[in-house]
């Protein structure tokens, strides 16, 4: 499958380099950045105050309660930033392929593992549950949205005269980060 991965050769290759021409590798990266996040706040979430999991310290040094001060911080951003970077493509997509090539793409790339997953987990657990493949549940939901906005609605191919600046958008960011932090330590502390 990967040939001699000693000789370079296919890395070299007139069709990998076209292949990655048009991939943003900077999203791929930033990408693996937030699954590392996703991992240890999933991790994490047996130690502390981080919502229920089947695992418990039977130590009670075991037990962070500080750790929720992570928690605030990667919840105030790294689905968010998943869903931002997923509906960055959507539009493209959509206008690439039509409302029927687009919805049927949807539905086969994430309606199905969903179903598969969501049926499995529902089977284990005798109940209705999709567990941790919400995020696939809300894509799919989403990009039907779109598709349906998009048939009802035309796209607006005007200029905008106002641009947002990096100053802007981190003073946005940061306020949502401490307003959602807030939020937070209110509702755990309750």
């Amino acid at each position: 499958m990967f040939g001699n991965l000693g000789n370079n050769s296919y890395f070299c290759s007139v069709e990998y380099i076209e292949m990655n021409k048009k991939r943003l590798l900077y999203l791929d990266n930033l990408k693996v950045c937030l699954t590392v996040l996703v991992i240890f706040h999933h991790a994490g979430q047996a130690y502390g105050d981080g919502g229920g999991w089947a695992y418990h310290p039977s130590n009670p040094a075991e037990f962070m309660p500080w750790i929720w001060h992570f928690f605030s911080v990667n919840a105030a951003f790294f689905m968010g930033l998943f869903f931002l970077i997923s509906g960055y493509f959507v539009s493209t997509s959509f206008d690439k392929q039509g409302t029927k090539v687009f919805v049927q793409k949807k539905l086969i790339r994430l309606g199905i593992p969903l179903l598969l997953m969501g049926g499995l987990l529902s089977i284990l657990s005798s109940k209705l549950e999709i567990g941790h493949i919400w995020y696939i549940e809300s894509l799919l939901v989403f990009c039907l949205i779109y598709a349906l906005i998009r048939l009802i609605c035309k796209p607006i191919n005007g200029e905008c005269s106002s641009k947002p600046t990096i100053i802007g958008l981190l003073i946005f960011g940061g306020v949502m980060g401490i307003i959602r932090h807030d939020v937070r330590y209110r509702h755990s502390s309750t």
